[in-house]
């Protein structure tokens, strides 16, 4: 059914441009506007390679074995990383309730002067028991930065289980229920109350960086964070990722041209 006329009709590519065009009203169609293939001459049988890629890799893809393997520059490499990366992050999503388990740690940077945290990127994550996980970059590690976090993402009344971080103290006065363990006196577990599963995910992602990407820029980490989250939300769901990334631009697509 064409959009111009209404009518069923067949449609014809335009030559010279990523367009095809109704025979019989002329009304034009851009599939690629809006998605993150627009305005790239790079083939789709490489982007849906690097879709494939990305689906299937555990620890995630550097640009450098991307380059190496639809035969592309490293910049266009990194562009494609980058922009399949940007439809990995999470939309508008509903609260999350039950148990829930909430920590930061920093990565990146350098050690100097014997201070682990140097030039190191503040990050936080709140994790639902055998649920989802998301993570954010912080500027600090604050009363105000963290329990607004909290507030966004947790439903009041939910469990949240920390570490002995004196701002998780004041969660019980914001409506939640709060139990935590104390790392300092080399606690990790008090009955229920753990943080094992959300700091089991940092070390997925350092070990990604470490491993893949070596190197990430404080600018993009986030970027990283929401495919570490990406593939964790579907981990138990066969062949999920690559479905739902191509949801995504299917969907941004049809938004456009609405």
């Amino acid at each position: 059914m064409c959009a111009g006329c209404s009518k069923e009709s067949s449609f014809h590519h335009v030559n010279g441009r990523m367009c095809y065009e109704c025979a019989g009203c002329g009304y034009q169609i851009y599939p690629l506007v809006g998605t993150i293939m627009e305005n790239s001459k790079t083939s789709l049988w490489k982007w849906f390679k690097a879709i494939e890629m990305f689906s299937n890799s555990k620890n995630g893809v550097s640009a450098c074995e991307l380059q190496r393997t639809i035969e592309v520059t490293y910049k266009c490499a990194w562009r494609m990383s980058n922009l399949i990366r940007s439809i990995m992050k999470n939309g508008q999503l509903a609260k999350l309730t039950g148990t829930i388990q909430v920590d930061e740690t920093y990565i990146g940077g350098k050690n100097k002067n014997g201070n682990g945290i140097v030039n190191k990127a503040c990050v936080f994550g709140i994790l639902q028991s055998n649920g989802e996980v998301r993570t954010f970059v912080v500027k600090n590690r604050d009363k105000k930065t963290l329990i607004s976090l909290i507030k966004a993402n947790v439903k009041e009344g939910s469990v949240v289980f920390s570490d002995e971080h004196g701002v998780y103290r004041t969660l019980t006065q914001e409506g939640y229920k709060h139990d935590f363990v104390a790392h300092n006196h080399y606690n990790w577990q008090k009955g229920e109350v753990t943080t094992n599963a959300i700091e089991s995910h940092w070390s997925v992602i350092k070990r990604s960086i470490r491993g893949t990407y070596v190197h990430v820029s404080r600018k993009w980490l986030q970027q990283y964070l929401d495919e570490a989250s990406f593939r964790h939300n579907r981990r138990h769901r066969s062949k999920q990722i690559r479905a739902d990334l191509l949801e995504i631009i299917h969907n941004s697509s049809a938004a456009r041209e609405e």
